[in-house]
């Protein structure tokens, strides 16, 4: 178990060979499972994990809505729910960084929460520098608010208070070029330390061809030869839930 104090945040680097692929997302998100299970609640499972179990659960005949077993079945079926929604709407995204050679962050904000009495929030979608003379290049607000809908309902049947968190929102963000900043990220830093929350940043990153690319890895204290032609995500957990440390 990989700790920190609660002052320090967390770094987890995955390389992924083929970012926004149906194999590498999967990797991608079962470390973030895992990660939340095994740090929060101490039960190191993968989506695979919970899928197993549910296989048991089934042939045992136990079950039960209130139980933790139940409470493991739903979240495997939100998850992949989920996991499909972001799977999707990653690849929207990577198809536009590419078409629009976007030089400006762009930020969408997947807010999970344990009811639908949410904070405004999670309304909060910023696009920036979409291509609006390509065909399909724009993302309405209505479209998002329906992918950040349908998110919510998917997950409303388990609560992050059973997995220990208060909150959890996923960032992505454009390649960081020289001449960007990443004001979306020092908004949701504002904001978390302001709200008390805890917020995953994934960070996506472009490989290898891009010299500032390769500076910023270093700037973040990331080896830049690991993987040395894989993409890769770069986590950060801040400000953890009072009294616990990962």
């Amino acid at each position: 178990m990989m700790t920190s104090s609660s002052s320090e945040p967390l770094q987890l680097v995955i390389p992924i060979k083929k970012p926004l692929s149906s194999y590498s997302l999967p990797v991608v998100l079962n470390a973030f499972l895992a990660f939340i299970l095994f740090n929060r609640s101490q039960v190191f499972c993968t989506v695979d994990d919970l899928a197993r179990r549910v296989q048991v659960i089934t042939m045992t005949g136990s079950s039960g809505k209130s139980t933790r077993e139940g409470k493991m079945i739903q979240f495997l079926t939100s998850f992949q729910s989920i996991m499909a929604t972001i799977h999707s709407s990653l690849t929207h995204f990577h198809y536009h960084v590419q078409q629009s050679k976007m030089h400006q962050p762009l930020v969408v904000m997947f807010a999970f929460g344990s009811s639908i009495s949410m904070p405004k929030e999670i309304w909060r979608v910023t696009l920036k520098h979409m291509a609006s003379g390509q065909e399909g290049a724009c993302w309405s607000d209505g479209d998002v608010k329906r992918m950040m809908r349908m998110l919510l309902d998917a997950y409303i049947q388990i609560t992050l208070r059973d997995l220990g968190l208060t909150k959890c929102h996923i960032i992505i963000h454009a390649p960081r070029l020289q001449d960007t900043c990443p004001e979306g990220l020092v908004t949701m830093e504002r904001y978390s330390i302001k709200k008390n929350v805890t917020v995953v940043d994934l960070c996506l990153w472009y490989g290898g061809a891009d010299g500032q690319v390769e500076s910023s890895r270093d700037d973040m204290g990331v080896d830049a030869g690991h993987e040395e032609d894989s993409d890769w995500l770069y986590y950060r957990i801040k400000n953890s839930i009072s009294g616990i440390t990962y």
